[in-house]
């Protein structure tokens, strides 16, 4: 999947996603899909009670398959886009834990190995 398909394809989940990628785009253009991404990670964590559990369920399920997947422009604008927003969004608003939960294998791997690279225990 293109990056900036496998953007729209996130965004089309939900409402909410929808709207915050629309105002991405209409603030900055269509040509800067990582971070729209990331705006659409940092949405999702603001407005995570609002966002059904079968919805953030399909979200991650397909991030998931967008990285294990897409090509790896995509795989690399989706971890360094989204979940890397979704982390440090969920981290300083104490909504870690929950939205971790929803992680697949691939996802908690890159948060491993970028939290390694910051030279964060994964105890902390």
């Amino acid at each position: 999947m293109e990056l900036r398909e496998a953007m729209l394809h996130l965004a089309a989940i939900h409402p909410i996603l929808t709207r915050a990628a629309d105002e991405f785009e209409s603030d900055y253009g269509s040509d800067i899909p990582t971070a729209a991404l990331g705006h659409l990670g940092t949405a999702f964590v603001d407005e995570f009670e609002d966002i059904a559990a079968t919805d953030r369920g399909k979200l991650f399920a397909s991030v998931e398959l967008l990285l294990t997947c897409g090509n790896d422009e995509t795989e690399t604008a989706v971890a360094t886009g989204f979940i890397e927003a979704v982390v440090s969004r969920a981290e300083s608003n104490d909504r870690y834990e929950p939205v971790a939960a929803l992680f697949g294998l691939a996802a908690q791997d890159f948060v491993s190995a970028w939290n390694e690279s910051l030279g964060i225990s994964e105890s902390e």
